[in-house]
């Protein structure tokens, strides 16, 4: 089991280097693949059963799915595209059959090897993105990397090292981060790798991935009274309105703003190359969600499986890379969006521990600014991380009406325990 893990760390988190250096894309995919297929095994060959987060998950997925394929294929749309809408927006989902038939035991090694692979790759990563800093973007080529794509405004400036897509490093590092330091605390005995992660997200200059950093962190000391509570709120705040208002591309995003909505009516005319295409696309849903509330339908808007659809009706500018997941869910989706988001934050509201709701928060913040689900690499480290914490036994007895005297509860008391020395 240990060698699937082995290869199944290495493609998710090389997977960005797969598919911009070697023009090998979906090697995350196949990690997954490879993942249904050790399920598979331990359950039709070792006889495993597997275990079920709740009957209310699952009749919440299958009447969720049963709609939204319905409704997309009523509509007309492909059904190649659809079906690879549907893998899409189900990648919350992915290494839940693997973590499934898992034992606590193979758990907790899965977890160790997944971190300390993607400790060691991102460590060099980080090598990388400091050499990029100091001797120019060119640099990445000696790795493989093309370094023409730093051509772009949105990657000018913003050392990558071996990724070729920035949410795929910053959100993958903040993944990262919040499971080794919220869930796995035996994983952060050398406080080095937190080091690592947290210098890679600021290196990295991604706005999201530092708002929900410092969300985590002022969610996780919530639990602070009084004055202190409020200095560090204070302090994050007025550190954050500090960085946006000194930091150019934020402020043009504001800028740009303001003249798509001066537009009025005028909005189709609107110049792509003075304003920024993610509000774009944000005004144009809002006007597609008006004109339909029950969505276009899976695969008709926003990401790649658009271009699988043969069978598009509508008369909207057509866009396959809204660089927003929530402009994108709203177009497709319609109000069920909402019954989306509802069945992504379900698993955890069943788990009864309050810090494991801060994955759905994760996802439903990025969705603001990235491809969201539709994005590469950190989707599937996202759900990788997802899956180990919704079914770690160490958060079995983590219930409001826990028994306060047993051994399980003891167990969770010394955990915690050690939680706060590794911190």
């Amino acid at each position: 089991m240990s060698y699937v893990m082995y290869l199944i760390s290495i493609l998710l988190i090389s997977s960005d280097y797969f598919r911009f250096a070697l023009n090998i894309p979906f090697m995350d995919r196949i990690s997954v693949g490879i993942s249904l297929v050790v399920f598979l095994y331990c359950v039709l060959i070792k006889r495993r059963k597997f275990k079920v987060l709740s009957f209310g998950f699952l009749s919440l997925l299958i009447a969720y799915y049963s709609f939204i394929v319905f409704y997309s294929l009523v509509k007309g749309n492909s059904i190649p595209a659809v079906v690879y809408g549907t893998v899409k927006i189900s990648t919350f989902l992915f290494f839940m059959p693997l973590f499934s038939v898992l034992t606590s035991s193979e758990l907790k090694s899965a977890v160790r090897i997944f971190v300390n692979v993607s400790i060691v790759y991102l460590s060099f990563n980080l090598f990388v993105m400091c050499l990029q800093i100091i001797f120019g973007d060119s640099i990445v080529s000696l790795f493989g990397m093309p370094a023409e794509m730093y051509n772009s405004t949105m990657k000018s400036g913003r050392p990558m090292g071996l990724y070729g897509n920035l949410p795929a490093l910053s959100l993958s590092a903040v993944c990262l981060y919040v499971l080794i330091d919220g869930f796995f605390p035996e994983l952060c005995q050398y406080k080095l790798k937190k080091i690592i992660l947290l210098t890679t997200i600021i290196l990295s200059t991604s706005k999201i991935a530092i708002l929900i950093l410092a969300m985590y962190f002022l969610f996780k000391y919530l639990k602070i009274k009084g004055v202190l509570k409020l200095v560090y709120i204070v302090v994050l705040f007025s550190s954050l309105v500090a960085y946006a208002l000194n930091n150019e591309l934020f402020v043009d995003k504001f800028v740009q703003l303001g003249r798509i909505i001066s537009l009025g009516d005028n909005f189709y005319a609107a110049d792509l190359t003075l304003v920024d295409w993610r509000f774009y696309c944000y005004v144009l849903a809002i006007q597609i969600f008006f004109d339909n509330p029950l969505g276009l339908g899976l695969a008709t808007w926003g990401d790649f499986s658009s271009t699988l659809n043969s069978n598009i009706t509508h008369n909207y500018t057509l866009v396959n890379m809204s660089d927003s997941a929530y402009s994108h869910l709203f177009v497709e989706q319609g109000v069920f969006v909402f019954l989306y988001l509802f069945v992504i934050m379900y698993p955890c509201l069943k788990k009864k521990d309050r810090r494991v709701l801060f994955f759905p928060a994760i996802a439903f913040v990025s969705f603001i600014s990235t491809m969201g689900f539709s994005d590469t690499t950190w989707p599937a480290i996202y759900a990788f991380c997802l899956s180990s914490i919704l079914f770690s036994h160490q958060l079995r007895f983590r219930s409001r009406e826990g028994v306060h005297n047993s051994p399980s509860t003891q167990q969770v008391k010394h955990h915690y325990k050690h939680v706060r020395q590794c911190r």
